[in-house]
This record gives structure tokens, C-alpha cells and sequence, in this order.
């Protein structure tokens, strides 16, 4: 679950939310956030990292909750 992004990032600049859940990166489906950063850390610097997410919204009294997936660059 993504709890900050930092401003000017590339999370940022992409719209990333606190409140995302992060559920696959690159095709692959971590079992956890250690798996999650080797995956990330193994990529070169301007590498796009394709992450897939599941988010919800809430409006009044309706929450719904979407799926979605977004390309990052790498830093």
C-alpha cells in the first residue's frame, strides 16, 4: 500500500496516491514489498517500470474501487 509520494517524483508525476495498492510490477506479482524492490532496483535509471494497482474512491456514501495500470521511469 503506497502510504507517501514524495513531490517531483516520478510516483508524482504519474499520479500515484497514497491509498494505492501496488498488486504487480513489470508482469510479475511480488509475494512482498522485499520482492517488489529488487524488481525495482534491478532496473537501469530511466527504465520504465509498468506497476498495476487497485484503488478506491470514495464519493458520499458510495466507495467503489478500481484497477488500473500506470508506467513509471525509474530514477
Amino acid at each position: 500500500v503506497v502510504t507517501n509520494v514524495q513531490k517531483g517524483s516520478p510516483a508524482d508525476s504519474v499520479n500515484i496516491q497514497p491509498g494505492f495498492l501496488i498488486t504487480g510490477i513489470d508482469g510479475q506479482t511480488p509475494s512482498g514489498i522485499i520482492k517488489f524492490g529488487r524488481i525495482l532496483h534491478a532496473k537501469d535509471k530511466g527504465e520504465i517500470a509498468h506497476l498495476e494497482f487497485v484503488a478506491q474512491q470514495q464519493q458520499q456514501n458510495i466507495v467503489s474501487r478500481f484497477r488500473g495500470g500506470i508506467e513509471v521511469p525509474v530514477r
